[in-house]
Formats: C-alpha cells, sequence, structure tokens
C-alpha cells in the first residue's frame, strides 16, 4: 500500500512539473524584471535593456526574456553590443540558498551581435573576457557564465566601419570547464554583404580558450570547412566572379597564443571547372598546409607542408592582411617539374580549346601568383613536351616560355617538330577571364598531311579551310585560330600552297594545284592565282568563299577544253544514279546536298574551245550557279569573223540535265557563205541524245548561201523550226525571201532523211522553183 502511494505520489509530481513547466512561459514575471535586468549586467558587465520577461521551467528553472538590448563600450562605437529576440537565462542553483540572482546560463536565439575593434586597439569582448579571466584566483574562469548563441549573425566593425564581412546562422557554445579554460564551439557561414545568396559551406570549429596569466589568451582549436563551392570561397575575399567552379573542403588545427597561432591542416579541391562546363571526374587534389594566424593584426600566412623527403611538384603559398577589416590578399603557386597531362586536364575543365583525344606528356617548372587587388602573374617553363595526335602522327617541342599576366597565359614563339623532322613555329594565348584563345602556326614547308595528323589538331577547332580538304601538296606562310568567349573560333591567315590535290564535288578528276595563294580572314577565303589541271584541262583561277556559307565568286580561265571530255569531268553532276523508282519514274533521282547547296557566281572564259579536235571559238560568260540551276549570262563564241552571244540555262535537277539557249550568231560559215541565226534552243540529255532531242525556232538571213553547184541564192531570209524526230531532228522552214540576183524567191523548205534540203519557192511570176542542196557542209 505504501509503495502504491509512493507512486502515485511521484506521478503527481511530475505532472505537476509538466503543467507548471507548460503554464510558465504564460505567467506573468515582471516582478522580477529589474532584478533580472541587474543580474544580466553584473553577468555580462555592460548595459542592457529588456522586454518582456516570462518564468523558463523546461530548459532549467530560469526566465525568458524577450527584445534584450546589450549595450557596448563607449569607445565600441553607439551602436549595441547585441540585439536578441529572446534570451533564456538559467539561474544557478545558489540563487535559492542566497536570494541574489545569478546565472549559469545564457542563451541567445537570434541575435545580431557587432564585435568591434575599437580605435584603441583591442576587440570589444576582451574585456569581458579578462573580467571573467580575473573572477577567481585559481580558476579564471569559474564564474563565467556558460553563453550560448543560437542561430545568429555575427558582424564585424573597425571602429566606426562596418565590415562587409559577417557570419549567418551562427551557434556558438561558450562555457568553462573544471579546469577553469573556456570551452568554445563554433559554427557559422562566412558571407558577404555585397553578395547575395550564398554556396558557402559551413565553418566548424571547437576548442579550448586558455588563460596562462600574464601572457594572455592561449587557443587550442580544431577547425572544419565543409563542402563549400569554390566560386564563394574567391567571392569572399573578392566580389568579382572569376568563373571558375568546385568544391573545396578543409580540417585544420589552431594552437598558440592569439598573435601567433599555428595552423596545420589538409584541403581539398574537386569538380574543377569553367561555369559553363561539366565537371571533370576523379576526387581532386588534396593538399597540407601550415601557417600563422595574429589575431590581433589580422595577418594570415600559409603554405603548402611536406616532409623533406617529399618531392610534391606544386608549392602554394597565401598571405593576408586586414582579413576582416579591409582585405588584402596574395597567392602564389610555385611548379617544379609537375606532369604537363595534370596542367593539361586543368586547362580543358576552365574551358581552352584544347581537344580531349590529344595526349600531352612533358613537365612544367615556374611560378605564378596572384594578388587583390592586382591579376594573375608569372612565368613557366614547358619542357620535354610531345603530343599525341589522334589517329595517328605526333610533335614535339624541346622548350616554351609560357607568361602569366593579368589572367592571360601566352606561350612565346617555339618551335614545333613533327615525327618525321618537319617543323613549324607555334605561339599561342589563352584569357581566363574572357576565356578567349588564339594559337599561331608558322611554317616554311609543311606537309597536307602533317597538317592534319599534327598542329592544327592541338585545338579542338574546324578544320582550317582549303588547306584540310588537301590530299597532297605542301604549304608555307601562317595561319592563325581564334576563338573569343562561347563564340565559335575562326581560322585567318596567309599561305602559299603547292602540288596540292583536291576533290571537288561533282567533277570526275580531282583538282591538281601546281601553286596557290590562299587568303583566310575571320572565316572569309580567298584564293588567288590558282594554277592547276583538273584532268587534261589546264586552269588558272581566283575564287572566294565564306566558310559559314552565302554566295562564292570565281573567276575561271581554261586554255583548251574539248566538248567531249568537259561532259565527260561534269558526268557525276550532269547524271546521277537512280534507284528502281526512280527508273520507273515513280521518284525523282535525290539531289545531292553538295548541289542544293552550290552559289557560284562569276566568270569562265575558255580560250581554245573545241568539237572533234577541231576549234569552235574563243568562249566567254557570266556564271551563276544556284543549286541545280545553272546560268550563262552574256555569252560570247567568237571564231574569226563568227560572234555567237547570248545566255544559256541549264536545269539539274531531274536525272539528267535540261539545256535553254537564247541568242544569236552573226557570219556563220554555211555552204561558201554566211548565214546570221537569231533564235532559241533546247534539249535534253548527254553526248548525241543532245542533238537527238534537241527543238529550236527562230529566225536566220544569209548571203551568198550556194546550195548547189548550179543554185546559188545572193540572199535569203526567213523563219525556222526544228523540231526532235524518230530517225532524228527535222528542219522546217517557213516565211523564205530568198533573190539570186535575178529573181525574188518566196515559199518554204525542209531537210530529209538523208540529211539534204528541199526548198520549194514560187518567183515573182508565180512560177515554182525546187532548190536542192546539202543542209550540213559547213565552211569557215
Amino acid at each position: 500500500m505504501k509503495r502504491k502511494i509512493f507512486f502515485r505520489t511521484l506521478l503527481a509530481l511530475c505532472l505537476l512539473v509538466v503543467v507548471l513547466g507548460i503554464l510558465a512561459p504564460y505567467l506573468n514575471a515582471n516582478q522580477f524584471r529589474e532584478r533580472i535586468r541587474e543580474a544580466l549586467q553584473t553577468a555580462l558587465n555592460r548595459k542592457v535593456e529588456i522586454g518582456a520577461v516570462h518564468f523558463n521551467l523546461f530548459t532549467g528553472p530560469g526566465f525568458s526574456v524577450e527584445n534584450v538590448l546589450i549595450g557596448d563600450d563607449a569607445g565600441a562605437g553607439i551602436e549595441p553590443f547585441a540585439h536578441v529576440n529572446t534570451l533564456h537565462a538559467r539561474l544557478q542553483l545558489k540563487t535559492f540558498v542566497t536570494g541574489r540572482l545569478s546565472f549559469s546560463r545564457l542563451r541567445l536565439v537570434e541575435p545580431s551581435v557587432n564585435l568591434v575593434k575599437t580605435d584603441a586597439g583591442p576587440w570589444n569582448v576582451q574585456a569581458f573576457f579578462q573580467r571573467a579571466a580575473s573572477t577567481k584566483e585559481h580558476s579564471p574562469h569559474a564564474a563565467f557564465p556558460d553563453i550560448q548563441i543560437v542561430d545568429g549573425r555575427i558582424n564585424f566593425k573597425f571602429g566606426l566601419l562596418k565590415s562587409i564581412f559577417y557570419i549567418s546562422n551562427a551557434d556558438i557554445d561558450i562555457y568553462p570547464n573544471s579546469a577553469g579554460d573556456l570551452v568554445v564551439r563554433f559554427s557559422g557561414e562566412p558571407a558577404r554583404t555585397d553578395r547575395g545568396a550564398q554556396g558557402f559551406g559551413r565553418l566548424s570549429a571547437r576548442g579550448l580558450l586558455h588563460n596562462s596569466g600574464g601572457t594572455g589568451d592561449e587557443l587550442t582549436m580544431a577547425l572544419q570547412l565543409e563542402r563549400s563551392a569554390l566560386s564563394e570561397l574567391v567571392g569572399l575575399f573578392n566580389a568579382r566572379d572569376l568563373g571558375v567552379h568546385g568544391h573545396i573542403t578543409s580540417n585544420a588545427t589552431l594552437s598558440g597564443p592569439l598573435s601567433h597561432i599555428a595552423i596545420n591542416g589538409s584541403l581539398n579541391v574537386s569538380d574543377l571547372h569553367r561555369w559553363d562546363l561539366m565537371p571533370g571526374e576523379g576526387d581532386g587534389w588534396t593538399l597540407k598546409y601550415r601557417g600563422l594566424l595574429d589575431v590581433h593584426a589580422q595577418k594570415l600566412d600559409l603554405e603548402t607542408d611536406a616532409a623533406p623527403e617529399e618531392k610534391i611538384p606544386v608549392a602554394l603559398k597565401f598571405k593576408a592582411t586586414d582579413i576582416i577589416s579591409a582585405p588584402k590578399w596574395a597567392a602564389s603557386m610555385i611548379l617544379k617539374d609537375l606532369p604537363a597531362p595534370s596542367l593539361v586536364e586543368t586547362a580543358r575543365r576552365l574551358g581552352a580549346a584544347l581537344p580531349a583525344n590529344v595526349q600531352v606528356d612533358g613537365k612544367v617548372s615556374g611560378g605564378v601568383g596572384v594578388s587583390s587587388p592586382g591579376g594573375l602573374q608569372g612565368e613557366l617553363v614547358l619542357s620535354n613536351a610531345a603530343f599525341k595526335f589522334p589517329d595517328a602522327g605526333s610533335a614535339q617541342i624541346d622548350t616554351a616560355e609560357i607568361i602569366v599576366q593579368n589572367g592571360r597565359i601566352s606561350m612565346a614563339p617555339a618551335q614545333l617538330t613533327l615525327d618525321n623532322g618537319h617543323t613549324a613555329l607555334i605561339e599561342a594565348a589563352y584569357d581566363a577571364g574572357t576565356q578567349d584563345f588564339f594559337m599561331r602556326l608558322e611554317t616554311k614547308m609543311l606537309t597536307a598531311v602533317d597538317l592534319k595528323s599534327g598542329p592544327a589538331r592541338m585545338v579542338d577547332a574546324a578544320a582550317i579551310p582549303v588547306l584540310a580538304d588537301c590530299r597532297l601538296g605542301t604549304w608555307d606562310g601562317d595561319v592563325r585560330y581564334a576563338k573569343k568567349g562561347d563564340e565559335p573560333g575562326e581560322w585567318s591567315g596567309n599561305f602559299d600552297v603547292q602540288h596540292a590535290q583536291l576533290d571537288l564535288p561533282g567533277i570526275a578528276a580531282p583538282l591538281h594545284v601546281i601553286s596557290a595563294s590562299i587568303e583566310v580572314d575571320h572565316g572569309k577565303v580567298q584564293i588567288k592565282t590558282l594554277r592547276g589541271r583538273v584532268g587534261p584541262i589546264a586552269i588558272q583561277a581566283d575564287y572566294r568563299f565564306d566558310s559559314a556559307g552565302g554566295p562564292q565568286t570565281m573567276r575561271l580561265t581554261a586554255a583548251e577544253v574539248g566538248l567531249a571530255e568537259l561532259e565527260r569531268l561534269l558526268l557525276p553532276t550532269l547524271r546521277r544514279k537512280q534507284g528502281f523508282l526512280a527508273d520507273l519514274r515513280l521518284r525523282r533521282a535525290p539531289v545531292p546536298d553538295w548541289l542544293n547547296d552550290r552559289d557560284v557566281e562569276g566568270t569562265v572564259v575558255i580560250k581554245r574551245l573545241v568539237a572533234d579536235d577541231a576549234p569552235v571559238c574563243l568562249f566567254k560568260a557570266h556564271l551563276a550557279w544556284i543549286g541545280t540551276v545553272v546560268q550563262l549570262k552574256n555569252a560570247s563564241c567568237v571564231q574569226g569573223n563568227m560572234e555567237a552571244a547570248g545566255s544559256m540555262a541549264i536545269k539539274l535537277g531531274g536525272s539528267t540535265p535540261q539545256y535553254h539557249l537564247a541568242g544569236e550568231v552573226r557570219h556563220f560559215g554555211y555552204h561558201n557563205g554566211t548565214l546570221a541565226l537569231e533564235g532559241q534552243f533546247d534539249t535534253v540529255g548527254i553526248g548525241a541524245n543532245l542533238l537527238l532531242n534537241a527543238s529550236s525556232q527562230g529566225g536566220f538571213t544569209g548571203r551568198d548561201i550556194q546550195l548547189s553547184a548550179d543554185t546559188s541564192l545572193s540572199e535569203i531570209s526567213g523563219a525556222y523550226v526544228l523540231s526532235a524526230g524518230v530517225t532524228g531532228p527535222r528542219l522546217l522552214l517557213t516565211k523564205i525571201q530568198a533573190t539570186d540576183g535575178l529573181d525574188t524567191f518566196t515559199g518554204q523548205g525542209a531537210s530529209l532523211i538523208d540529211g539534204s534540203i528541199v526548198l520549194d519557192l514560187t518567183t515573182a511570176a508565180k512560177k515554182p522553183v525546187k532548190l536542192t542542196g546539202s543542209l550540213f557542209p559547213l565552211s569557215q
């Protein structure tokens, strides 16, 4: 029975405690308000103003105080030391014995705290700690209440000037241990007032602040930086975004007096890449470091740490002054025989136009540094560099000097030696801020094969115009590659090509280039004074085009061209292979892309046009070739006294070409006389089919035409119609008016199957006359 009473009593007491704990915050404790304010002033050694006061039981017997304003020393400025939304004050047990309020713990919820370095020198919290240290002779910090900050903001001021740095989401615990040292636990997120949302990881610390008497406080602490964005770490000291992304983590230990804190730690950098590129694979780099921190002077010195027997290829140093008030810093990196592949991979991640499938070997030595304010500066030496290109080919650079200045990395001209002994001069530059890239190649004699497997593959760029299409040949001159930011890169330069061979779309034979001068400027290409041969046809040409597309201009001169040979060379353009459905005329023959995209304009000159080994004329025309339509405008064909002028249109959309000519012929030698024609001519096909499918109509005039030995006409004129027939073209003549010097005639005529022509004429006296002769015998 007694046991049951005991448990009931215990349960009742527990329920009473719970009820009191729930009701306590609602109970007005303003009667203790002044005593609480005075007790807080005593504990904090600062003037304190408070708002509403409530009892608090669950977090320990004590009070919850709202809207607390903690004043500061006069030398720290007019702003308060802290403004606290809610302060939980736990009473010491001796309060219930002595009746005098004293606190064992102060918990500040969402405070805004100002840490001020006064003009006189010390920080505004130093006097607070010194007072706590002097409370007891043997336990300096024993009377110091536990201080806890939850979700606070820590601001920094230097005199009257507030720093742009602050710590957000700060959680801090400060309490004395049994030895009288202050235990400090801290976590928060460093930030700047001039930047938006932060990607900086949480900074955590745990350690002891030990007062050793006259020598001042000493710190022993473990520090950890959680995974943080590299850009935010850089931005913490320099508000400008460098465009370099990645992540950084670090662990360190701090020990020593506040004026000489020794630092030892390790740092890991991973996922290093440019802002618009994907991060690379791997765990990144881990470096050990050491250094010193002077809290009073705001000085920080760090450098990589390695044992004497360790040969690390990278050494880093970092120095900073006024690290909180107005940070000025400088960082340097010393390289000693750093393997080139790691540096090249870093350059790729930062956006340099280096192809991923080019292998680089060699060593890099030298040093670079960066400061704020200031830019990246330094000099590096690349030695014994070897490049292996995809498919085949390699190149070597014995020594290359690399200059780093204001974020721009430049490689001075260096000799590049290919595996076949051919050489070229190469220089390059890269701007880390704008991601602009430049490369220049200069050579006295390099083959087209060397170019494809060598220097041009050193950058992730489009092919060099013209040179990339050469299957044979050599070139000398210089080419330059430039890439601005994210824009496509472009080649430019001036060079000469000799004995090269190019395949031309739509031409049955390659173009053999004996020599040509080429100028490339931002994608615009000019081929000047080209001398070469297509099949047996010798040509000279000037050609202009834009690599990005658009109209092309050409000036072509050929010494001698046979019509049959010309047709053979153009067969891939004139006639295309057809499938079964095209043969049945159920589907048109497909048009290749190179023909659809063709857009050429210029002049064509053939000094000697030949048919069946017989000279025809000197031919000139203005060419306009757009897609499947070829136009020869202002065409002329001159041989002796004979002159032909007009225009021609060729349609190439079908399986065989269609021709349309319109113009006139003067002084054409015909039956010992001359003939003039004016009209239009149409035909379809190639070879012999051109005549079999021919049709034409127009008018004609002739003088001194001798149809046969005993038939001669001094003048003749009329109209003609040429039409295709089963046995060949048939010629009809109408509206004939003729004279033989004595009589005048009118009538009509027609060609016969045997190749003769019959004229049925009537004299002025209505007398019928039939004249016959050969249709085809021609004289010049």
